[in-house]
């Protein structure tokens, strides 16, 4: 990943940064950024090793106001995007590039995971 501390990782973050973000005002609220995943973390089984490094990439990571975070969903990034991504898709996909029917299953799977996910949390 080439991130090894703390302020390396805040530094990818900024990279990111739309308008109005700063390096404090992340966290929960309306005016406040989160971590948004290009990949959905919940497309990861966190119980593989692997799958945890790939979802935590920082290629994968990018700064996303909280609200553009929940009104997305879960939603795969478009073709070109997501094989730039190719070595940080979940194991579960074999390297297989999922097809427009895969894409929904795939999503749908996720925000069900999520919603789970959020009520035991």
């Amino acid at each position: 990943s080439g991130i090894s501390n703390s302020d390396e990782l805040m530094e990818h973050f900024k990279s990111t940064f739309t308008t109005g973000m700063t390096e404090h005002n992340h966290g929960r609220g309306d005016d406040m950024w989160h971590v948004g995943h290009r990949i959905a973390r919940s497309m990861y089984n966190h119980a593989d090793e692997n799958d945890v490094i790939r979802c935590w990439n920082p290629r994968n990571l990018f700064a996303q106001w909280q609200t553009e975070n929940f009104a997305a969903g879960v939603k795969l990034p478009n073709d070109a995007a997501l094989l730039a991504l190719k070595d940080l898709w979940p194991t579960a996909w074999k390297d297989n590039h999922p097809s427009p029917e895969e894409r929904i299953a795939l999503e749908k799977r996720a925000r069900w995971g999520l919603k789970l996910l959020e009520s035991v949390i």
